[in-house]
């Protein structure tokens, strides 16, 4: 029997590993590649003012990765896009530097096998569009809100 942290350290495992094989999908709204790097990657345990996610919100979030290739190579029609002026760090002539530049997020909204799920996309200037979160909404009535689920569906 695996405890609470050995179930998330395996989901987390699981997750990292699918990740890393993502690599990129094609999305039919956006006609080009969304990217999958390590920005995503961290979103899943740490928030954009850089604070740590709980587990169970993490947890909840690397349970529904399962949906966000899915969604993104099946969605042609986008819920949201914002755009932004932010400080953002930069690669400028080899060193790093932050900078003010147009930042715009895409958000794809769906209902796949019971569960709601919000992706966020995020594109800045020169920058390819790539993953940076997956959210849950709701579940259908026969599932807990609190219910976390294995990457593969399983309890």
């Amino acid at each position: 029997m695996h405890t609470d942290e050995e179930k998330f350290e395996l989901l987390k495992e699981r997750v990292r590993s699918e990740y890393q094989k993502a690599g990129r999908v094609f999305c039919p709204y956006l006609q080009d590649v969304v990217a999958f790097n390590h920005l995503g990657f961290n979103h899943f345990f740490l928030k954009g003012n850089g604070k740590t996610r709980t587990r169970q919100d993490s947890a909840r979030r690397l349970s529904l990765f399962r949906f966000v290739k899915r969604v993104l190579s099946n969605s042609y029609t986008v819920q949201d896009i914002r755009t932004q002026n932010r400080f953002e760090r930069v690669k400028m002539d080899s060193k790093w530097e932050t900078v003010l530049c147009e930042v715009r997020y895409f958000e794809f909204v769906s209902v796949i096998d019971g569960f709601r799920v919000k992706i966020i996309l995020k594109q800045t200037d020169n920058v390819p569009v790539f993953f940076l979160s997956v959210i849950p909404f709701w579940k259908e009535q026969s599932k807990s809100d609190d219910e976390v689920m294995d990457f593969d569906g399983t309890k």
